[in-house]
């Protein structure tokens, strides 16, 4: 199977909910959308929203990294969604 697919002029509800920190505690979550758009929550979800964040179809590249208490940077997670057929 490909990559999650979402319609065109959809949002794109993102969790790091699952993400964890063996020595410390998860601080901020840094969301990066196409290398481009850059979202730094406190809260583990976050929704690219189609009016903020519109997606051309075909696929697109989403990366999570999480910073601890202590400042350090979790090493990236990556996936591809796609949009559109």
């Amino acid at each position: 199977t490909g990559p999650p697919a979402i319609p065109v002029g959809a949002d794109l509800p993102m969790s790091g909910a699952g993400s964890f920190d063996t020595v410390g505690q998860i601080v901020r979550y840094e969301w990066t959308l196409d290398a481009f758009a850059v979202v730094s929550t406190a809260a583990p979800s976050f929704t690219f929203t189609a009016a903020a964040y519109p997606l051309a179809a075909g696929a697109h590249q989403v990366q999570l990294l999480v910073v601890d208490d202590a400042g350090q940077r979790s090493s990236p997670a990556s996936f591809h969604v796609q949009v559109g057929d």
